[in-house]
């Protein structure tokens, strides 16, 4: 027995030194560790060379190091209260390291000094990376685990470097800084994103930059880039798909810059194609016999406010294809008329979009939304249970379905499908059976729950393989409405010209110009044992630019007139006369 005892326990204390010898023997010693050509990272700024070129394999001081971190981040260390450190008054990163430690991200090596031109080391560097990153709790200790877990370190070298600590060169610096820069920051926006939503960069400037093939590098779609802009601790929701239609609106309206960073936002490189898309599928939605999804679509000019009028190509266009009506309104008439409208879109679940008519157009699109469930839930099974929400536990009425569901579930996240009715019925005369068919249209509702919030659902459900698996349902009935203003979200989102005096709206008008002034987006929507019900409407107001365009000078010849034909390149007075 003794004996037995004795092996159990020399085994006890050989594998975990078996273990880490299988993990020391992974990692790559200094010489074996490649110089990094930086993959593109100077044609966005944030590799710079010097006389000497990049100098890659020169070690990375620790005011050096901030530097690039501040880069990756898009940070602006302008403003920044000066340290307490002596010694970096008249450094060129005195800036830097004053914001680098007015936000906690470092401290000095003593309570007067920072060392800014000491060499940093791999657990260093990733520490103040992930803390400027947003990340809590990050130590030396845990840095390697953490920078895996959060992305930044994608491969063998650059765990190498952290793992043995060592002095860091600007190859490895860069090839962090590579896979930080399409990693996540704490608050769910992925770091390259914060580059375009201050308009240091647009997406096609990181084409062959971000790592190929990664979920990470792949740039998020308008609806999850439009969702992740959303903060609330109350229930909520919007529609992508209507904010969307409504900037297409504005975007065949729009020239130059304008028209550039709409089509950006919305991932579109040829607008006219487009609009054939949207064209087609608004058809498709208005012929669905299984459901209803109706889409309209306004465009009003206020004449009080204005003696413009929409110009014929932009009504033609949003005519054809969006199948806009083209209003006119004043003052007296324009908050009932256009929330008329809007009700009647949204069959009365939206009831109001303005309070006041101060605008000299309107872009207006409204979506409705009614499909029952393929499965319907049994009323009879519906519960009262606890739903912990943000701001504590409420007692809800919840579905409940057992049964063979779409789904995807790991430690993390679980995604569960549940489709909407596309089965449609005919009968004869006499209201017999007489056949059946599915639509070509598929739509669902995906449910999606996270350890924390899901920031690109999107993505995920796209990305994710569900699989037919036997699960018990329990899905609250909820009825929300919401009402958000778009204007600092869209600006956020790189549309910062439309916003400006330098915005080019001239496409959509008769004569002069207009800038965007707001965007109001409102939603409503009932889920229930039948099915969803739903609605969206979204408006873009424009204005006037520096002023208010002109009042026209009113040339009406009703009196007798002197007219002359001249030839400008001669001078020559060809005819002259006078109609009295």
């Amino acid at each position: 027995m003794k004996k037995v005892l004795a092996l159990i326990l020399a085994l006890i204390l050989v594998i975990p030194m078996l273990s880490i010898t299988a993990e020391e023997k992974n990692m790559l010693s200094r010489e074996e560790i490649p110089l990094y050509n930086g993959g593109g990272l100077d044609r966005i700024g944030i590799l710079k060379g010097t006389e000497k070129g990049f100098e890659l394999e020169r070690e990375v001081t620790r005011a050096e190091a901030l530097t690039f971190i501040m880069r990756t981040l898009a940070m602006d260390d302008e403003g920044a209260k000066a340290s307490p450190f002596t010694d970096i008054k008249g450094h060129w990163a005195e800036k830097t390291v004053d914001l680098f430690y007015e936000k906690g991200f470092v401290n000095g090596i003593s309570e007067t000094l920072y060392a800014p031109d000491r060499t940093v080391t791999g657990q260093e560097f990733i520490k103040i990376l992930l803390s400027a990153m947003g990340y809590s709790g990050i130590t030396l200790e845990n840095a390697l685990e953490k920078g895996d877990e959060y992305d930044v370190l994608s491969n063998n070298f650059t765990k190498s470097v952290v793992k043995q600590n060592f002095i860091l060169t600007r190859s490895d610096v860069t090839r962090i800084i590579h896979s930080a820069l399409s990693a996540k920051c704490a608050d769910g926006v992925m770091t390259y994103e914060k580059h375009i939503e201050k308009g240091l960069l647009k997406y096609e400037d990181l084409e062959g930059v971000l790592w190929c093939g990664t979920p990470a590098a792949k740039p998020l779609s308008f609806a999850d880039k439009f969702y992740n802009k959303i903060k609330s601790d109350e229930s909520y929701m919007v529609s992508p798909f209507s904010v969307k239609i409504a900037l297409l609106l504005l975007a065949n309206g729009a020239e130059g810059e304008t028209k550039k960073e709409i089509l950006s936002l919305l991932g579109i490189e040829n607008l006219t194609e487009y609009n054939e898309e949207m064209k087609t599928l608004a058809g498709k939605y208005a012929d669905s016999k299984s459901f209803t999804l109706n889409t309209a679509n306004s465009v009003w000019m206020n004449k009080d406010n204005t003696n413009q009028n929409f110009s014929d190509s932009y009504k033609e266009t949003v005519s054809n294809y969006y199948n806009a009506e083209v209003m006119k309104t004043d003052n007296k008439t324009a908050v009932k008329t256009v929330n008329d409208w809007v009700s009647d879109k949204t069959n009365g679940k939206i009831k109001s979009l303005i309070q006041k008519p101060d605008f000299y157009a309107l872009l207006v699109n409204a979506v409705y939304f009614k499909a029952s469930w393929q499965n319907e839930f049994n009323k009879g099974a519906t519960c009262k249970d606890t739903f912990h929400g943000v701001t504590g536990d409420r007692e809800e009425d919840f579905m409940r379905r057992t049964g063979y569901m779409n789904v995807f579930y790991n430690d993390g996240l679980k995604i569960l499908e549940l489709p909407y009715k596309n089965r449609v019925e005919e009968a004869d005369e006499n209201g017999m059976f007489k056949d059946a068919y599915r639509e070509d249209i598929n739509i669902s509702m995906y449910i999606l729950m996270g350890d924390d919030r899901v920031s690109d659902a999107d993505s995920l459900i796209s990305g994710e393989e569900l699989k037919s698996t036997y699960v018990s349902l329990y899905l609250p009935k909820f009825e929300t409405e919401t009402t958000l203003n778009l204007s600092d979200t869209l600006k956020s989102l790189g549309m910062k010209v439309s916003f400006t005096e330098a915005a080019d709206l001239t496409k959509m008008c008769d004569y002069g110009n207009m800038q965007v002034t707001d965007g109001i987006h409102k939603t409503y929507i009932k889920v229930d044992e039948e099915g969803t019900e739903a609605a969206a409407v979204t408006g873009i107001m424009a204005g006037a630019t520096s002023a208010k365009p002109p009042v026209p000078i009113e040339f009406k010849f009703d009196k007798p007139f002197t007219y002359v034909i001249k030839d400008k390149t001669s001078g020559e007075v060809l005819f002259i006369g006078e109609y009295m």
